[in-house]
């Protein structure tokens, strides 16, 4: 039996389908796009906010719309002479009855239509408009979270502006097509970012759970291993110590890390490597970036071709200054990446940005390899800062994680191998990758060159969103693109993990920074 379109009975109901204005006339409209309606000014009357989703009942179904904006109107004020005139009184209110002349007036845009029917009827585009005169009424709960694509036990990042209802967005449409989380500096990025851990990280087996990696730039995440829910689940690593065993390293892959390479030292390190390789199998020994330096530096072929030899050299030693190459792997990857586990690489520590790029694009193209081969589960990786690393015009040389990125963007949906790429500056970063993340959650943004770059890259972004997007709060963000099916206003709910350890306000850091030299000075003081 096909289930009624009607809303629930019952006091609940009642509330949420009050009248709350009037739709009105205008030289624009009532159209398939827009309406305006008057507010109900009425004593007790639900208020209406920018932003706020409202419904209107027609001929078709129930047409669904978001309130773009909220003006005032008073007739008495819209005649300047009048005003002027009049004003001169003392009393004006004793001449007019200016308070029955002001309406709040609330400008809509139609977003679909629930089709009169079966409840689980498809949301079909508008294509007739409401009529003037018809109620306006606020959009209950539980229709308007089928109308955005919400799914029972989704990812939870917080709540829909003015309604009480949390936004639960199913991991596959959030995850699978990636995503990008664009701000500016300070509107709520890392916060909004522990959120989306934190939900992976309670998933359930039986709803599917993957694998979590973060690429920590500044150590913002490293908090989630204190005591606290999460300990047990989270893994950091401090980068400052890993390690890349140079025997996995085919030449190419080595040659990889040096994109200064000419054809001909190309071809040298190739087989210096392969001879490495062969030596270990026939030997059993291992061999590091300093075996290879000596390779080239004994290679009697080389010994004639000394510009050859020395610029490979001067390369290979250039790695070598890293730190980053030895026999063997710190740690090994194979196993750090589990269902329902966050792996944090902590790059803090790590000073030269030579050796994090060659850090981020190893690390991102052995698990994307490993994925690809089942070696690994399902996973997510998110990537901080991630117009450092996968700029739009730098050269090739100064960002190496660039291309491995890019790959994953067109081609790891297929294997499941997800991204996050987290920004402030959307307008530095490479349009390949950022235009492959078909869901944006945008929190608060300024910069002009940013604000075009997201309008022309955000799907169903309109330029009313887009001038919200400078006005919204720390932890207010819009969801746009494949996990809503509309845009959807947000509040970030508040974190359950630990607090994080670089948060200190810049009065604590001063005041910290003091104390210890204080306790230094008391220290030396003493030990004189």
């Amino acid at each position: 039996m096909a289930a009624s379109s009607a809303p629930p009975a019952g006091p609940a109901a009642t509330a949420a389908m009050e009248k709350i204005g009037t739709v009105i006339s205008t030289m624009e409209g009532p159209s398939t796009d827009s309406f305006s309606f008057v507010i109900d000014r009425a004593e007790g009357a639900v208020p209406v906010r920018k932003d706020e989703f409202v419904s209107v009942e027609f001929e078709d179904g129930r047409v669904i719309a978001r309130v773009e904006a909220v003006r005032k109107t008073n007739r008495y004020f819209a005649r300047a002479e009048s005003v002027r005139e009049y004003g001169k009184e003392t009393e004006i209110a004793s001449l007019f009855p200016i308070d029955s002349w002001e309406f709040l007036v609330a400008d809509a845009r139609v977003l679909g239509v629930f089709q009169n029917g079966p409840a689980d009827l498809p949301v079909a585009r508008p294509t007739f408009p409401v009529s003037p005169g018809s109620s306006v009424r606020k959009m209950e709960s539980g229709k308007l979270g089928r109308f955005l694509g919400f799914e029972d036990g989704g990812i939870n990042i917080g709540e829909v502006e003015h309604h009480k209802l949390a936004c639960r967005l199913k991991a596959s449409r959030l995850f699978q097509k990636h995503l990008a989380i664009l701000a500016m500096s300070g509107a709520g990025k890392s916060h909004l970012t522990r959120v989306l851990i934190e939900e992976l990280l309670d998933r359930k087996r039986e709803q599917g759970r993957l694998g979590i990696v973060v690429i920590d730039i500044h150590g913002e995440y490293a908090s989630f291993s204190d005591p606290g829910p999460y300990k047990a689940r989270t893994a950091v690593f401090d980068c400052s110590e890993f390690q890349i065993a140079v025997p996995d390293l085919s030449g190419r892959e080595l040659a990889g890390f040096m994109p200064h390479l000419t054809a001909p030292q190309r071809r040298a390190l190739d087989a210096a490597v392969r001879g490495l390789k062969r030596e270990m199998r026939e030997k059993g020994n291992t061999y590091d970036i300093k075996d290879v330096i000596a390779s080239v530096e004994t290679d009697e072929d080389l010994a004639k071709k000394r510009p050859v030899r020395d610029g490979l050299i001067a390369q290979l030693e250039d790695l070598e200054f890293t730190r980053l190459f030895s026999a063997k792997s710190v740690p090994p990857l194979q196993g750090l990446v589990l269902p329902g586990t966050a792996t944090i690489f902590d790059l803090n520590r790590m000073t030269n940005p030579h050796a994090k790029q060659i850090l981020i694009s190893y690390l991102t193209r052995r698990l994307f390899d490993m994925r690809q081969r089942g070696a690994v589960c399902p996973y997510v990786e998110i990537v901080e800062e991630a117009h450092n690393f996968a700029p739009q015009t730098e050269k090739s040389s100064n960002a190496l994680a660039r291309g491995i990125l890019e790959k994953i963007a067109r081609e790891g949906r297929k294997f499941c191998a997800s991204l996050v790429i987290i920004s402030q500056r959307p307008v530095n970063l490479n349009t390949t990758i950022l235009s492959q993340c078909n869901t944006h959650i945008i929190m608060r943004v300024t910069n002009p060159n940013d604000l075009d770059n997201i309008g022309k890259g955000s799907e169903g972004i309109t330029a009313e969103t887009l001038r919200s997007i400078t006005t919204l709060r720390v932890g207010e963000a819009f969801i746009v693109g494949e996990a809503v099916n509309h845009p959807v206003p947000v509040r970030i709910r508040d974190r359950r993990s630990p607090k994080p350890r670089h948060s200190a306000t810049l009065e604590e850091s001063a005041r910290e920074f003091e104390d210890a030299s204080g306790r230094r000075r008391e220290d030396a003081s003493e030990f004189v």
